[in-house]
């Protein structure tokens, strides 16, 4: 075997190693899953020491057991190694913006551009990433990326972005339509779908570049009230649909986001958790625009708990069912950023290393002031977490 044919050996084991434990790691929820898989990854990196995506994912698993600290150094480590490493920078900058740590968190969060965010629009413009510079009256356009929550969350900052004098559009997702649309032109902000690029575009940002770009802290985060409104013809359709209220409060529930979310094993809970809940005296409705077959049938069991999915036919059907009511009860979902967009009261249940998003140790949001967030413990489990949910509610009751 000549020194090429070893390097290229070596190199397929190290791939084939690393994919193995990735392989692994994949569908694990537990704190004896992650420690477990922290072990695989201590062997990997003694047997392949300079393999540095390694370090990367031994500091994601560490960041799932809330050992943050040590994750940073496993990420510092490799950024040490290697220059402009794109993946470990944003890893890090995950960390920092859960730490709170939102100058340097959000610096790095721009290095998901290099690769993380891709947009194909973007290459074939002719024009440049928006850095913060006078754009002499031209506009500037704001692009949606990531998933449905992550729009929600930020596009507040379209509105800043024109209280402070620029000429902005934002470019839409399709979902969302209606929605963002209804809310924005109150501001002044026109909505592009699929419509050409305006000529007079002269520089873009994607919509969760602002909290860098607007120099964001825990303590001048914009707009954490109400931002969006239901658009006033879905609000009567769902007021005609459900009916003259009770005296019975009308809670949401989602238990369970779409199983594309990389996280969705992690954020999601089962019917069989939540479902303790619908024993105290209140309506409850499902939020969910999917619902395993499943779940539907244990639900028969409850009569407070109604369906709605065949109703609901886009984002701002969603908007106006959550119109209607006193409270939703969420898993972490782009449902639960809706209704705290609307400031309708969103209790959150968080898992013990949540989204960056919600920070630690603390049951609000400075993001939302309707939110209450509801925390796994390091048990990694739900239990506790209905069960304080639980009791919560029976006090609202």
């Amino acid at each position: 075997m000549t020194e090429e044919e070893k390097k290229l050996s070596i190199e397929e084991a190290e791939k084939a190693d690393l994919v193995k434990i990735l392989e692994m790691e994949r569908g694990m929820v537990t704190q004896a899953d992650f420690i477990k898989i922290l072990g695989e990854y201590d062997n990997y990196i003694l047997k392949y020491p300079d393999v540095l995506t390694a370090y990367v994912n031994r500091a994601n698993t560490l960041q799932k057991l809330g050992l943050y600290e040590m994750a940073l150094r496993d990420v510092d480590y490799a950024i040490s190694r290697k220059k402009n490493y794109g993946f470990a920078y944003c890893h890090r900058s995950f960390i920092s913006i859960l730490l709170g740590r939102y100058e340097e968190g959000w610096k790095e969060f721009e290095w998901r551009l290099d690769g993380m965010v891709k947009d194909s629009t973007v290459k074939d413009w002719p024009i440049s990433r928006w850095q913060g510079e006078d754009l002499n009256g031209n506009t500037l356009i704001i692009l949606p990326e990531q998933g449905l929550g992550d729009v929600i969350q930020f596009i507040r900052y379209a509105i800043v972005a024109k209280e402070q004098g620029l000429n902005i559009v934002v470019k839409n997702r399709d979902a969302l339509d209606g929605l963002l649309s209804y809310s924005l032109r109150k501001h002044g902000i026109p909505i592009l779908g699929r419509d050409p690029i305006p000529s007079a575009v002269a520089a873009y940002a994607h919509v969760m570049s602002f909290p860098h770009l607007f120099k964001t802290t825990l303590e001048n985060i914009p707009y954490s009230g109400k931002y969006l409104e239901v658009e006033p013809e879905f609000e009567q359709k769902w007021r005609n649909l459900l009916g003259q209220k009770g005296y019975k409060k009308r809670i949401g529930v989602v238990w369970a986001g779409s199983k594309d979310h990389n996280r969705f094993r992690s954020r999601n809970m089962s019917f069989e958790q939540i479902s303790s809940l619908f024993a105290l005296d209140a309506e409850f409705y499902c939020l969910q625009k999917e619902v395993d077959p499943e779940d539907r049938e244990k639900a028969k069991a409850f009569s407070n708990l109604s369906f709605w999915d065949d109703k609901i036919e886009s984002f701002s059907d969603t908007a106006g069912l959550v119109s209607q009511l006193d409270l939703v009860i969420s898993v972490d979902t782009s449902v639960a950023h809706l209704s705290a967009a609307m400031a309708i009261p969103t209790w959150i249940m968080i898992t013990y290393n949540p989204d960056f998003r919600w920070l630690l140790g603390r049951d609000d949001s400075p993001w939302y002031d309707s939110v209450r967030l509801f925390r796994q413990s390091i048990s990694l489990t739900w239990e506790s977490v209905i069960e304080n949910v639980k009791e919560a509610l029976k006090k609202e009751l």
